[in-house]
């Protein structure tokens, strides 16, 4: 799955973004180790919420750009890949866009119906309980056994349409 992921030294890329809500916050790019997220670089965003990281990788990872310690968004990132990202800096993860790496996109996809699957549940749910609260357990029971089922079948035709991707990986958990 790794071949043909690693790059040049010599290429050098970048991470450019805007983000709404962010006038002068600091933005970080952390490389995602088993001893924690490690900072490689930072910057502070201009007035309009524009700013430009240096994507220092040589091989292909996974990272994290972070603008506070519970707003987050993920990136596969290769080196010399030029990346671009919009969203807003007060809910990264529920709103930004990414161009410029194919892995990283399709890892915002993979979270994104996660997500959506998750929240959609959660609120059918509460609505169930509300409604039925002596049938609180059955309900759940019954709506995380559909979690599991659709993510299971969201999850196989992933990884078969995305065979040669890091990200795949991310949806056998």
């Amino acid at each position: 799955i790794f071949s043909g992921c690693q790059s040049s030294s010599s290429e050098k890329g970048s991470i450019t973004g805007t983000l709404s809500n962010a006038d002068k916050i600091t933005v970080y790019l952390q490389r995602i180790t088993d001893q924690g997220d490690q900072t490689l670089d930072s910057t502070v965003t201009d007035s309009n919420g524009h700013f430009t990281l240096r994507n220092m990788s040589s091989g292909l990872d996974y990272y994290v750009i972070r603008t506070g310690p519970a707003n987050v968004l993920f990136l596969v990132l290769k080196g010399g890949e030029r990346v671009e990202l919009t969203g807003d800096a007060r809910r990264l993860d529920q709103s930004y866009t990414v161009k410029g790496s194919e892995d990283s996109e399709l890892l915002r996809q993979l979270r994104q119906y996660e997500k959506s699957l998750s929240d959609s549940l959660n609120q059918a749910y509460a609505i169930a309980r509300d409604a039925h609260p002596e049938k609180k357990d059955s309900i759940g029971i019954v709506l995380q056994q559909h979690y599991t089922v659709s993510m299971a079948e969201f999850s196989k035709t992933f990884i078969s349409g995305h065979l040669h991707s890091i990200v795949s990986l991310s949806a056998t958990k």
